[in-house]
């Protein structure tokens, strides 16, 4: 909005509040201008190329530093036995913590769900299937056999109630 020429028919307020806010999107510009030649020059490398580099990478570029000029070829073996034993160390570790980070999580996963634990449901035996109660049935029958008339109890009842008043099957059965 160079001038007032644009068009714009306002007050002379918002004329100022214009050329204001003009002025200080040009010194955002130049400060965003500035820092993007700054990182430039002063990494060598361009954005971001330079925040991927790794351990590895850098004991490369050391091992290259180290070796510019006339060097015997037993100090160059030496030094890339010693980057390449250092670049296996790293790995190393790098697995060691990816384990343990693993191991954690499935600890913390298994603690989750012994604090959640099964849910019980007293209407539990109301989702069973037709054919499901009739297997069950039989297997109680069976059990009253082997336990000596003996039934066992369920986990989540509470055998204290009274339940004189209820149809017993299990007796039925018995005395049929």
């Amino acid at each position: 909005m160079s001038g007032m020429g644009d068009g714009y028919v306002g007050t002379a307020q918002d004329a100022v509040r214009i050329r204001r806010l003009e002025k200080q999107r040009e010194a955002e510009r130049r400060k965003i201008q500035e820092l993007k030649t700054k990182s430039a020059t002063s990494n060598g490398q361009p954005g971001l190329l330079q925040f991927g580099s790794s351990t590895s990478e850098i004991l490369e570029t050391a091992f290259k530093k180290e070796t510019v000029g006339l060097v015997t070829r037993e100090q160059y073996v030496e030094k890339r036995v010693n980057i390449q034993s250092k670049i296996e160390e790293e790995e190393k570790e790098k697995l060691q913590k990816q384990l343990q980070e693993e191991e954690e999580l499935q600890l913390q996963k298994r603690k989750k769900r012994k604090i959640k634990g099964n849910s019980r449901l007293s209407f539990s035996e109301d989702i069973i299937d037709n054919d499901a109660q009739e297997e069950e049935e039989t297997h109680q029958s069976n059990n009253i056999e082997t336990n000596g008339g003996v039934r066992c109890g369920k986990l989540g009842k509470d055998p204290t109630v009274e339940t004189s008043f209820l149809p017993d099957r299990s007796a039925e059965h018995f005395v049929q």
